[in-house]
């Protein structure tokens, strides 16, 4: 179990360097140039993960664990 987790973790560490997800402009970036959809971050101008629906599904929070420099914390 645990050699198959630390292979996971690699896979996700090449994913993450690879400019793959959708932006909601259109465009294909790394993990950590998006942010999570949510108003006030629009309001900010920064670059969203294009992501069906809402983010506090069971998928978009499995999505911030596994990705979780996407969360912004402001203050």
């Amino acid at each position: 179990m645990i050699r198959y987790l630390g292979k996971m973790r690699v896979e996700l560490e090449g994913i993450q360097s690879q400019a793959i997800f959708p932006s909601e402009n259109g465009e294909r970036s790394h993990s950590t140039k998006l942010y999570i959809p949510r108003k006030d971050i629009r309001q900010l101008g920064l670059p969203i993960l294009s992501w069906p629906g809402p983010i506090d599904t069971n998928d978009g929070i499995f999505f911030q664990i596994i990705y979780p420099h996407l969360q912004l914390t402001l203050f």
